[in-house]
């Protein structure tokens, strides 16, 4: 079995998985395996998109790429389809499933990219196209080391909400990697679409230890102009929730009531921003704004 520390969690895995950070050998989190999966969980199970649930199981499924068996989050077995391509079943096990895992564990994956800053780890998400990846890129470049860039994984610690180092890639769009050009490694297409790409940062720009949060920023587009606005009262919680990463699990992984719970206490302890981005500004000027903002942005909604 492979050995990796990702996510906050320490994983045995049967599937190589080079985009992980390698772990110690000790207890084990989360053991992936590969083998077969049922069909279906029986008259019993709950229903929701791509899955069915039964207690602390959970089946995901695929077309084309793989399905997954989750159980209790300490189990997963992973099914590849008929000549799947073994990346794209690494992109649904790192991303889909591991966020199901995480739910069923009881802990908050906000769907956004995270580095690594002096003030702590800055997460942005959003809408799909928002620009979280492309900004995770032009910041680790800058000297800002990635965390992740899909998955914000959270972990409690004395003093709030830390952010967890996760998948060591990041997924570009082809028109973000011409404008913005590279030499990180990989290149590698993402499934369901030949116009996004997976790369990898070289080791000076990932962040390999978990960062206090600092601020969650949700990048809005279609603005008439630029604006950071702190989010305050009921209204952090509400926007909180909705970056969620697969919320659509939650009926099925059970974890709504500790969800909810972390949410609250996120919401009462953690620095929520909109940024609100028009039309036009590109994406190496909206870095730049954004860079300028982080000092004051804790003062300026805590």
């Amino acid at each position: 079995m492979y050995r990796y520390r990702t996510f906050g969690l320490d994983i045995a895995s049967a599937i190589e998985c080079p985009e992980l950070p390698h772990g110690e050998a000790g207890p084990v989190d989360l053991t992936i395996s590969v083998g077969e999966v049922p069909a279906g969980l029986g008259p019993a199970a709950v229903h929701g998109h791509k899955f069915e649930a039964v207690g602390q199981t959970m089946l995901l499924k695929t077309i084309r790429i793989a399905d997954f068996l989750l159980t209790g989050g300490r189990e997963m077995r992973v099914m590849p389809k008929p000549a799947a391509v073994p990346a794209h079943v690494r992109a649904f096990m790192l991303g889909w499933a591991m966020g199901a895992v995480l739910q069923q564990r009881g802990r908050v994956g906000l769907h956004g990219s995270a580095v690594a800053t002096p003030h702590g780890a800055q997460v942005f998400c959003g809408p799909s196209g928002a620009g979280k990846s492309t900004l995770a890129h032009l910041l680790a470049a800058r000297g800002y080391p990635m965390l992740d860039d899909n998955i914000a994984a959270l972990s409690q610690a004395t003093g709030g909400a830390r952010v967890e180092p996760g998948v060591r890639s990041l997924r570009l769009w082809d028109d973000a990697i011409t404008a913005y050009p590279s030499a990180w490694q990989g290149q590698e297409t993402v499934p369901n679409t030949d116009r996004k790409f997976t790369m990898t940062p070289p080791a000076d720009r990932i962040q390999e230890a978990a960062l206090p949060l600092a601020t969650v920023h949700v990048l809005e587009r279609s603005a008439t102009r630029f604006a950071v606005e702190p989010v305050r009262g009921a209204a952090r919680y509400a926007l909180l929730r909705q970056q969620i990463f697969c919320p659509h699990f939650l009926p099925g992984t059970g974890a709504s009531a500790a969800i909810t719970k972390s949410l609250i206490a996120l919401a009462d302890r953690t620095p929520v921003v909109r940024v609100r981005i028009p039309d036009g500004l590109g994406a190496a000027d909206l870095t730049d704004r954004l860079c300028a903002a982080w000092p004051a942005t804790g003062e300026a909604v805590a």
